[in-house]
This record gives C-alpha cells, sequence and structure tokens, in this order.
C-alpha cells in the first residue's frame, strides 16, 4: 500500500484521516478499492477538497475583474462629497374616515330579481332547520330577520318589471 493506505481482507483500502484546513480532523475512509494495473490504487479526494467545475469564460472573467473600456488611468478617485446622512421628513399617516356606505349600482332589475329570490329562498330553508331544532348562528339570525325587506324589494322590483 502506497501513501499511508492499508488495504484490507475485504478487498476495502483504508485511507488514513486527514487534516483540514480549519484544522479538525477527518476519520479514515474506508473506500471499496480497485488496484489499478500498474499496481497503484484508484485515489480518493474528500468532497470538501473537489474543486468545483469551473468553464473557460468564468475562469477569464475572474482573472480580468476589469469593467470593459474602464482605464483607471484617466479616471480621478470619487471622494464622497456628504458624509452625513439627510434626514428624512415622513408624511403622517392619513387619517382613516369611517367607510361610507356607497350606494348599489343600478343593475339590471331582472338580475337583482333573481339574487333576492335567491336569497328568500335560503331564507326559507334557514327557517325550516330553525324549525326542526337548529340553533342558529348570529349571521344566520341577521338573515332571517332581513327577510321582510328582502320581499318587499322584490316586490317593489316585479311591480317595476311589470310596468316594463
Amino acid at each position: 500500500a502506497k501513501s499511508g493506505r492499508r488495504v484490507s481482507a475485504d478487498r476495502c483500502v483504508i485511507a488514513p484521516g486527514t487534516r483540514r484546513p480549519d484544522g479538525s480532523r477527518r476519520k479514515d475512509q474506508r473506500i471499496r478499492a480497485e488496484q489499478l494495473p500498474d499496481g497503484s490504487w484508484k485515489s480518493f479526494v474528500p468532497q470538501d477538497e473537489v474543486q468545483a467545475f469551473e468553464t473557460r469564460a468564468n475562469r477569464a472573467r475572474r482573472a480580468t475583474r476589469t469593467i470593459p473600456g474602464f482605464s483607471p488611468a484617466v479616471v480621478a478617485p470619487v471622494l464622497p462629497t456628504n458624509t452625513k446622512k439627510k434626514k428624512t421628513v415622513k408624511a403622517p399617516p392619513p387619517k382613516e374616515e369611517p367607510p361610507k356606505k356607497e350606494p348599489e349600482p343600478q343593475e339590471d332589475p331582472a338580475k337583482r330579481a333573481r339574487n333576492l329570490r335567491k336569497k328568500l329562498k335560503q331564507v326559507a330553508d334557514l327557517r325550516d332547520k330553525v324549525d326542526g331544532g337548529f340553533d342558529p348562528d348570529p349571521d344566520q339570525r341577521e338573515k332571517l330577520l332581513k327577510a321582510p325587506a328582502l320581499q318587499a324589494e322584490l316586490d317593489d322590483i316585479e311591480r317595476k318589471l311589470a310596468t316594463l
């Protein structure tokens, strides 16, 4: 065995531990051995020492590190003119006004009538559930209370549709 490597009976090479750049020590590595025709063994490089692939373009870019067309001899060094940080004045946040109730946009009366019929059907179904012993939550109670107003609006819209 060369370079401090030992070969075990099961044909595994045991690479001795090495010291990492930060000073810590690696454990001995047990490697499946493959002996080459010249009598040497395939080498093992710890993963943190394997160099990452770098293209020619990246190598060239890293080597030059200049701005194309830039000549440092022509440009004088730029010194900061103002080192003090400017104070920024923040505008006070806008005062929140209570939301205004906007009037409903004028929509097709037939569409509004269909919508009201649907809501009244939901109210009727809910009323049947309540009659059967269901305990409604506050939103459902509110819906039940709105039923007469919905019916009145539907009657009004149907009257308008009849005159058209």
